[in-house]
């Protein structure tokens, strides 16, 4: 599935459903990535459960930038240009980064 079909599978999603406020769309992506750190952490502190915290992270991942999605639907933004900016701003800074003489902490 591509970038394009995803956006209209998730645009028909939104529109079957009530819409959640800003704030509301944004309690619920907090809690959808909290999940994420959560199960992150646990996959290091539990190796013997590493499999399942890593397949619960990937879930959470997965929720999380489908509400982003709609958050970008609900205010006109657009989510695959918003991924293009934010991996050339990653780059920039990567670069930047690797420019700086490194320091021993």
């Amino acid at each position: 599935m591509n970038i394009e079909q995803l956006d209209r599978m998730v645009f028909e999603l939104r529109m079957s459903g009530k819409k959640d406020s800003l704030n509301g769309r944004l309690n619920i992506i907090t809690y959808h990535w909290a999940d994420v750190v959560k199960d992150l952490v646990y996959s290091q502190r539990y190796p013997n459960d590493k499999k399942i915290h890593l397949k619960n992270a990937e879930l959470s991942i997965g929720d999380t930038l489908i509400l982003i999605m709609m958050l970008c639907q609900d205010n006109g933004i657009d989510f695959s240009h918003a991924l293009e900016m934010g991996f050339k701003h990653n780059c920039e800074k990567f670069e930047e980064v690797n420019d700086k003489d490194s320091v021993p902490i």
